[in-house]
């Protein structure tokens, strides 16, 4: 592979150089083609054929929208179906035809399953015609396909159905309303959960939530668009505050009954990482306090709902937060993958349904990203890790019989993988900071078999500033924290430029890698187009660097990240080509947390600050977040003082515009209000902007006006 890597880096600096790299970006450029036409190609939705060879995936062909069966053992290798070819055997059965490719659920020997407005669609792409379809309620949602018997579950309004492969309906629940709802995601999608239902391997047995929350305080998110606004409430459980129940159902399709795990415990704990046994006979589920110091791995008979057993379980002084599934060896119903930071990195272990622990399968100062899957008849456990460097990502696999771990890749960037379980073949998805993407095939003994996408430049025609990545020390004097610096293009050492950082400086957020552009959003490029020097700097908190590395934001949130942000302030303060009276900072909800302390609790550092949808008191954020880093207000009020941004707004100095979406309903609009309303008291100014009717963030074409608002106020101001 590295082989390979190198002579498509020497094609991609050919086009570096050798383009006439005269094109100015626009705003509209980085927001309307950001994504698409000035972003790599790639290739969408891949996945294996269940049992065989052959990958599954979209991509454009000479334009066209493509959906593509490719085996690189075979002759043709290359199959592909259009919207229009796809098109034709929906007209032949008179059904709502596409209008554009569609998302592939699953794919098996004879055919992709995906839907198709209501319609669960079977394309058999051997004979190109549909061979299964049902119809769905209008107003489902939450589908989830069971994968061997095609059973959909699915929610509407607030309760949970199944349409079984043969079009009857299995009503789960009659009683859902607003206090009361089945199906969906719970525990605002913390933990690894981002569902509401569960599929037994073989598609007989349904898991579910039913979440309880009429003890949860309605909180109004007002719809301007009503006339007059009306109120319209959700539930929002801020830090500290009654949180909602939730239970675990199993559904039996053959009884048409439901079971409730018999689950212990305060009502408010944490139900996550729903896993199911090779033969159906249990469900597992990491129970996890409120307190978020203690989980237990417990095993739940599925027939009764029984408690079998509690087969380990962990605790940490600061946090705990288990966010992955166990994975259980192929054939095997007695040995799993465990994931666990106990050492301070993210790592796998071997364990077996008694909690003993049979192998530590990797360990090192690095982190387990991703584990991809595990290959039948070898037990080799494919994954992503930071092998090599916190800004890498690099493919490995563990065998779990010996325990020999492989590093399967090399080059610096940013790999993703997708296995084929069946044959040991994996797609190898790379980008770096000059190479935009190469997709590749590789099969078992890790041999290159196919290079099915070598993507160009995109960006080959504009004129771009050079992104300079290093390191500096953190506050503690010993942690390394990387950097990112774009130049402006034209680049003169002898003059002085304003400087924007951007920062998040929050957990699970990475913003400085070795992918492609350097992680940098396309805007920060037009930014240096227009004159200024942007900056970023991954302070300790921040993702990808290890539970240790994450830790010292417990009780203390904006405590060692300002102190961190202030190192890198430092280290602008000493280049000579920095003006040091020109210096802007901005960020976006943590960072717009992190915008406003280091106007206020480092006032004087920056002369200039744009933050949106901040969290300016975190006694107001949510309970799932705001607890597992700051405990209760009651257990920290210090903690809580010491960052509630309110209490600093005295030593604002400088310019400030603050944003926020007015139906935010992650960082509540109240949070930014509070604030606004206490400079004005205090007789301090601010600007202030809002966008009737966004959420937490601001997209689609408003986008645009969103980042030349930010725009002119740095360009005014510094």
């Amino acid at each position: 592979m590295k082989y390979t890597i190198i002579v498509c880096l020497g094609f991609f600096l050919l086009h570096f150089s050798a383009s006439a790299q005269s094109k100015k970006l626009t705003i509209e450029d980085c927001v309307l083609k950001g994504k698409n036409i000035l972003a790599p190609e790639k290739i969408n939705q891949p996945q294996w054929i269940e049992g065989r060879t052959a990958l599954v995936y979209s991509r454009k062909l000479n334009g066209v929208d493509c959906l593509i069966k490719y085996d690189w053992r075979k002759k043709p290798s290359q199959v592909s179906w259009t919207v229009g070819k796809l098109n034709q055997a929906f007209r032949r059965l008179k059904l709502d035809t596409l209008t554009k490719l569609p998302n592939v659920i699953r794919t098996g020997m004879d055919g992709f399953v995906f839907f198709n407005n209501n319609n669960l669609i079977k394309y058999d792409y051997r004979f190109d015609s549909i061979t299964f379809h049902l119809t769905l309620d209008k107003k489902a949602e939450n589908m989830d396909v069971a994968k061997y018997t095609t059973h959909v579950a699915y929610t509407v309004d607030n309760n949970l159905f199944v349409l079984m492969n043969n079009g009857t309906v299995q009503p789960i629940s009659n009683d859902g309303n607003a206090g009361l709802v089945y199906g969906k995601s719970v525990h605002r999608d913390e933990y690894g959960i981002s569902k509401g239902t569960y599929w037994s391997p073989k598609g007989n047995l349904l898991a579910y939530y039913r979440m309880d929350q009429s003890m949860v305080t309605d909180y109004p998110i007002m719809d301007l668009d009503e006339h007059p606004a009306k109120e319209h409430n959700i539930k929002y459980p801020m830090a500290g505050m009654k949180s909602h129940e939730v239970k675990v159902g199993v559904y039996n399709t053959a009884t048409q009954k439901s079971v409730y795990l018999k689950i212990n415990g305060p009502a408010d704990q944490y139900l996550t990482n729903i896993a199911w046994s090779n033969d159906e006979r249990n469900v597992f589920v990491v129970v996890l306090n409120r307190a978020t110091d203690h989980l237990w791995l417990n095993e739940y008979d599925a027939n009764t709902g029984d408690f079998v057993k509690t087969i380990l379980e962990e605790q940490n002084n600061d946090w705990l937060e288990p966010t992955i599934l166990i994975q259980f060896l192929p054939n095997n119903n007695n040995l799993f993958v465990w994931q666990s930071q106990r050492t301070g990195h993210n790592h796998l272990y071997l364990y077996d349904l008694n909690g003993t622990m049979q192998k530590e399968l990797t360990h090192g100062d690095w982190d387990v990203i991703n584990v991809s899957g595990i290959s039948f008849g070898k037990n080799k456990i494919y994954f992503t890790g930071t092998t090599t460097s916190p800004l890498d990502q690099q493919i490995c696999c563990v065998d779990a019989t010996t325990g020999e771990m492989q590093q399967l890749t090399k080059d610096k960037g940013i790999h993703s993988l997708y296995l084929n379980e069946y044959t040991g073949d994996y797609l190898d998805v790379f980008s770096s900071y000059q190479i935009p993407k190469v997709v590749s095939i590789y099969d078992r003994r890790g041999k290159l078999r196919s290079n099915i996408l070598l993507a160009e430049n995109p960006l080959k025609d504009y004129k771009l500033g050079q992104t300079k990545i290093f390191n500096i020390t953190a506050a503690d004097n010993k942690t390394a924290l990387y950097c990112r610096m774009i130049l402006p293009p034209n680049f003169d050492s002898t003059k002085k430029y304003p400087c924007i950082t951007y920062t998040y400086n929050g957990p699970h957020v990475q913003l400085v890698t070795n992918g492609w552009l350097n992680g940098a959003d396309l805007w920060f490029h037009y930014l240096a187009q227009e004159g200024f020097i942007v900056f970023t700097v991954d302070g300790r908190g921040s993702g990808n660097r290890g539970f240790d590395f994450e830790k010292c934001i417990h009780r203390q949130l904006g405590t060692c990240e300002i102190a961190d942000q202030m190192k890198g302030n430092d280290y602008l303060r000493h280049l000579k080509y920095i003006d040091t009276a020109r210096l802007g900072i901005h960020g976006w909800s943590f960072g717009g947390f992190m915008t406003t302390s280091l106007m206020t609790r480092t006032p004087g550092k920056y002369k200039v600050g744009v933050c949106g949808g901040p969290v300016i008191d975190w006694s107001y954020y949510e309970v799932m977040y705001t607890e597992r880093y700051m405990d209760t207000p009651a257990e920290n009020p210090e903690g809580y003082k010491k960052s509630a941004l309110t209490n600093y707004i005295d030593n604002l100095r400088g310019k400030l515009l603050m944003i926020h979406g007015t139906s935010d309903d992650v960082v509540v609009w109240q949070q930014s209000l509070m604030y606004i309303k206490k400079c004005v008291e205090k007789d301090k100014p601010i600007d202030y902007f809002v966008y009737p009717g966004h959420l937490h963030n601001v997209q689609g074409k408003d986008r645009i006006h969103l980042l030349q608002k930010i725009t002119d106020y740095f360009k005014q101001n510094l």
